[in-house]
């Protein structure tokens, strides 16, 4: 269940894509989520395995945010931390979902 002020911006329409210099997409974004989510759930699923702290870090520039934004994705239910590291849970797999509904 998704609980805290993260979740109750996620259950409100994303911000559109705004134009910048940089080609990375705006932090908070549905293509900044996307590519969170999509980039996690990739490696998950074709190489069998949670996403480490280095590609954690990278996805996170990918998404254009710091590293720290990953834990509003945790808090709202979407990621999980396992031993062997960050897996997309079924709720964060719903959401990319609907996000791919919009490309």
């Amino acid at each position: 269940m998704q609980s805290g002020a993260f979740a109750d911006v996620l259950d409100q329409e994303l911000p559109p894509q705004s134009a910048q210099d940089s080609d990375k997409p705006v932090a908070g974004s549905a293509d900044s989520m996307y590519e969170v989510l999509s980039s996690v759930a990739r490696i998950n699923d074709n190489e069998r395995r949670g996403v480490t702290d280095d590609e954690s870090r990278s996805i996170s520039a990918r998404a254009g945010m710091d590293n720290r934004g990953m834990a509003g994705y945790y808090h709202a239910g979407l990621l999980v931390m396992r031993p062997d590291g960050r897996w997309i849970t079924d709720v964060g797999r719903e959401r990319l979902g609907r996000l791919r509904g919009h490309e």
